[in-house]
């Protein structure tokens, strides 16, 4: 939420009023208050919202102040990766198949980093360099972020990677990378909904025969800014979702 704070007269009570809704300040003995504006009270968009904060004292006095903040409750939109340009390396000595070294999402100004997720749903960050790359020298003819796996960390067939967007205002938005070169993948969504990410996208082109079972409850926990997803894959690609009715048509894109 939104917390808000400042200093009043001892003994006064503080009230304010935010995108016309009253809240009741917590005020201490010496004066200073805070009061928290719970994000379930604010649109889901991009907004200046106006807000006054008044000051009664003991004997009744009142004095207010009139201020304006802007809330940014939009998510950036899940990265998009490109299949061409992505670079994988033989392990030489065969007892892990292929190690991801690189790889290029679309550059949409928003910082983007690269996060793995084991099996219990922990969250790790590998030692990584982000270099973006001119349009010029793009698999895609597009700008493009150059994500290089450091050389100490091994991205190995059957990891369960999240690429993740954040805008300035720190909103999130991730894509869940499935990586396998060389087997079936079977994707652990509940090890994923524990790592906690708001994921939008579910990217299955560089996996082989992956195959993904989603119940409602797991959609809806995949991200807290929306309840769809959006899965990319291949004619090999397996997606079954439980208890749902298809009502749309299949998309080639």
């Amino acid at each position: 939420g939104l917390v808000l704070g400042g200093q009043v007269e001892a003994g006064s009570k503080v009230n304010v009023f935010f995108n016309g809704e009253s809240y009741a300040a917590t005020v201490a003995t010496d004066g200073s208050w805070t009061v928290t504006i719970p994000t379930s009270d604010f649109p889901s968009d991009e907004f200046t919202a106006n807000y006054t904060v008044q000051a009664i004292d003991e004997a009744g006095n009142q004095r207010q102040v009139n201020n304006s903040v802007v809330i940014d409750m939009l998510a950036p939109e899940g990265p998009t990766i490109f299949e061409e340009g992505t670079r994988i390396l033989e392990n030489s000595d065969g007892e892990d198949g292929t190690i991801l070294t690189r790889l290029f999402v679309r550059d949409t100004g928003d910082e983007v980093d690269l996060v793995s997720i084991d099996a219990d749903g922990t969250v790790y960050e590998p030692v990584q360099m982000d270099v973006s790359i001119d349009a010029g020298f793009s698999a895609s003819g597009q700008d493009e972020i150059e994500i290089r796996i450091g050389s100490s960390e091994r991205i190995l067939d059957g990891s369960m990677l999240v690429v993740n967007a954040e805008d300035t205002a720190g909103n999130t938005s991730g894509t869940l990378f499935a990586w396998d070169q060389s087997a079936s993948l079977e994707i652990d969504m509940d090890a994923v909904n524990a790592a906690n990410l708001n994921i939008e996208k579910i990217d299955l082109r560089l996996a082989k025969e992956a195959d993904i079972t989603l119940t409602e409850e797991q959609v809806l926990d995949l991200s807290d800014t929306q309840n769809s997803v959006t899965i990319f894959g291949g004619s090999d690609d397996s997606v079954t979702i439980l208890g749902a009715q298809k009502v749309g048509n299949t998309t080639d894109s």
